[in-house]
């Protein structure tokens, strides 16, 4: 006869409660898997056993020892199995937690090796920093752009109080990235994925807009390509991309066509930001 000691102290038969605590140890956040994984462990080693000083309680310590003495060694193979069908499951979750982070590794690295991707990281590092409203860009004349999309931004929220009254107090962050034949707006608008989807396509038409104003101070061709990205907290929600339309008309609903019109596209959810590093490239000689 083998006693063990179950978690109330008291004696049972082997590996007390085992199917209870197979079935819902798991359930425990955070650490019912690791203290559920623990006790397994622990039983298929054979456990807690406390037969030597229950008995000597009943019979003496030294007619306990005798007996325990003379007893047969428990057979192992069952542990064994136990301990087996443990490990495996482990095992294979390392395995797969290391492929995932070798898959995440290998297309990081591979994404580096696309041109402009490394500085766009850094302008998107930056916006990710950046809790005030300010704009930041890769020159002297894309920070001034990149200031005034973050200013009209800012003034839109603050009129804009149906969508969010906060929103202009958290800070609207951009950055321009601005070359010879077009310009990339980054616009990191505070708790994007609040918005509904009516809200967030209001807020990437005003990014757009204001993106079409800040640009009149890069020295920028008719028709030049523009894109603006419109990200949250880490996730870039859309990307629009069009031509540079310089001259915009007095005419409020001409103004509003003209705008429309020139977005040639919308890309959604670019998290990573592949198409976005185009931008960034050097020209090609």
């Amino acid at each position: 006869m083998h006693l063990y000691l179950n978690r109330n102290g008291n004696t049972e038969g082997p590996y007390p409660a085992e199917q209870v605590k197979i079935m819902v140890g798991w359930w425990g956040i955070p650490w019912g898997i690791f203290y559920t994984i623990g006790a397994l462990w622990k039983n298929a080693s054979g456990g807690i056993e406390v037969t030597g000083p229950v008995i000597a309680t009943w019979i003496g310590p030294e007619r306990a020892g005798a007996l325990l003495h003379q007893r047969p060694k428990p057979p192992v193979g069952g542990l064994w199995l136990l301990r087996g069908i443990i490990a495996t499951p482990l095992l294979l979750l390392v395995l797969m937690i290391f492929g995932i982070f070798s898959s995440v590794g290998s297309s990081s690295a591979d994404r580096a090796g696309i041109a402009g991707y490394s500085e766009y990281r850094k302008a998107n590092q930056h916006i990710t920093n950046t809790t005030t409203t300010s704009g930041k860009g890769n020159s002297e004349l894309a920070t001034q752009a990149a200031q005034s999309a973050a200013s009209i931004m800012h003034g839109w929220f603050e009129f804009a109080t149906t969508i969010d009254p906060n929103a202009s107090r958290k800070g609207v962050a951009v950055w321009c990235e601005a070359g010879p034949d077009r310009a990339l707006f980054l616009i990191k608008v505070p708790d994007l994925r609040s918005f509904n989807n009516d809200a967030k396509d209001e807020i990437a038409h005003t990014a757009w807009t204001a993106a079409q104003i800040a640009a009149r101070d890069l020295d920028l061709q008719p028709g030049a390509e523009l894109a603006v990205a419109v990200r949250g907290v880490a996730l870039y929600d859309r990307m629009l991309v069009g031509r540079f339309v310089p001259n915009l008309t007095d005419d409020d609903v001409d103004t509003a066509v003209a705008l429309e019109e020139s977005i040639l596209k919308t890309e959604r959810r670019l998290n990573s930001g592949e198409k976005m590093a185009t931008c960034f490239a050097p020209p090609e000689d």
